[in-house]
């Protein structure tokens, strides 16, 4: 149960992430489509910088889904060798 909620949030993350970002990029395009008479310079670069922040907010998006999932296959990992040490507990107590 707990690996689809980290599953759930890692998604979330990750499509959030993607959709702000896609978000921001298209205001820049809208607004440089929109307002022609703004100076293009000026635009330019503060589209350019909003840009770059669209793609920092998609990368956090896929960098926290990875985190996530890094999260889930530790936990598994971890689950699988308690397994291991409760069999070898028992087989150590039937040995002796």
């Amino acid at each position: 149960m707990k690996n689809i909620v980290l599953k759930i949030i890692a998604f979330g993350f990750l499509i959030s992430g993607l959709l702000v970002g896609i978000l921001i990029i298209a205001s820049v395009v809208l607004i440089t489509f929109l307002v022609p008479e703004v100076n293009f310079l000026k635009l330019f670069f503060l589209g350019f910088f909003i840009f770059l922040f669209g793609c920092l907010v998609m990368l956090a998006g896929f960098g926290l889904f990875e985190f996530f999932q890094s999260l889930i296959v530790v936990e598994e990992k971890l689950e699988k060798i308690e397994e291991d040490v409760e069999e070898i507990k028992e087989v150590e107590e039937k040995n002796k």
